[in-house]
């Protein structure tokens, strides 16, 4: 199952490169490569209990550290 997603997603990105190749648009393809990769990644860590980032594990490791910093400053409890 998993190979069948991955080679859905990969006729994609071929049929989608070549259209935006010709169109002689770099940005956008590498953009559009970039979306369909993690695309393919993400319908295939669903399906292997594979590791998958979100937005909440994401701002958890961004502004964590700075609850904590703002805590010792204020003088509060850290854990």
């Amino acid at each position: 199952m998993i190979w069948l997603i991955l080679l859905i997603h990969a006729a994609i990105a071929f049929a989608g490169a070549r259209s935006i190749w010709k169109r002689r648009k770099i940005g956008n393809l590498a953009l559009f490569l970039l979306l369909t990769g993690f695309s393919a990644y993400a319908g295939a860590a669903r399906l292997a209990d594979l590791p998958f980032p979100n937005l909440i594990k994401g701002s958890d490791i961004v502004f964590q550290p700075m609850g904590v910093w703002i805590e010792r400053q204020l003088g509060g409890p850290v854990e």
